[in-house]
C-alpha cells in the first residue's frame, strides 16, 4: 500500500469492491463498453494486477495489468481510469507507477499500453518497443515499456489478449 499524499492511498483492489470499479469506469468514460472491460476480465480469471486509489473512502482511480499471451511475461495495461472531478491531479500517473513497480517485483518483463503517447510516455511507455507485436491496434497509440532491461529487444510476434479486449482471439477459452 502506498500513500501518495495524507488522504490518497493507493493499493490492490480488495475482494468485494469489483463493483466499485465498474463505477469508477463509468464515471470516467460514460460508456458502459469501458465500465463492463474491467467485469468481464476479471470475472474471467485474466486479471494479474488490479490497483486502486482511495481519497477517504471515495474510490478515485482503477488500472487493470492483464496477462498476455506470445511475448515473455508479457501484461496488458488498461483499462486505467480516474473519476472525472480527480482527473489531472496525478492519480493515474501515480496508480500507474504503483502497479508498475508489484509487476516488476512479481518477474513480469514487459507492458503494452493502447493509449495517449503524451500519458504514457510520461511513465517510460515507448511505440518503437511495440512494433515487433503483431496486434490489431498496432499503430503510433501502441506502446510497451520494458521492466526487464532488452526483454522486448529483436522480439516480434502476435499478442494474443483475452477475448473482452476484442481482438476476437483468446486460447484461453479452450
Amino acid at each position: 500500500m502506498a500513500r501518495a499524499n495524507d488522504e490518497l492511498v493507493i493499493r490492490e483492489m480488495g475482494a468485494g469492491e469489483l463493483v466499485l470499479v465498474e463505477t469508477i469506469h463509468a464515471a470516467a468514460f460514460g460508456r458502459d463498453t469501458e465500465a463492463r472491460l474491467p467485469h468481464e476480465i476479471i470475472s474471467a480469471g485474466h486479471d494479474v494486477i488490479s490497483v486502486v486509489a482511495l481519497d477517504g473512502d471515495y474510490f478515485v482511480a482503477h488500472a487493470l495489468f492483464t496477462a498476455l499471451e506470445g511475448a515473455d511475461r508479457a501484461l496488458a495495461l488498461g483499462p486505467v481510469a480516474v473519476v472525472p472531478d480527480r482527473q489531472g491531479h496525478g492519480i493515474g500517473v501515480r496508480l500507474v507507477r504503483f502497479g508498475l513497480d508489484l509487476a516488476r517485483r512479481r518477474g513480469w518483463r514487459s507492458v503494452f499500453v493502447l493509449g495517449d503517447p503524451a500519458f504514457y510516455g510520461r511513465l517510460g511507455f515507448r511505440a518503437d518497443l511495440a512494433r515487433g507485436a503483431i496486434v490489431p491496434w498496432a499503430g503510433p497509440n501502441f506502446q510497451a515499456l520494458e521492466l526487464d532491461p532488452g526483454a522486448l529487444s529483436g522480439w516480434s510476434g502476435i499478442l494474443v489478449y483475452p477475448k473482452a479486449f476484442g481482438s476476437g482471439e483468446d486460447e484461453t477459452d479452450d
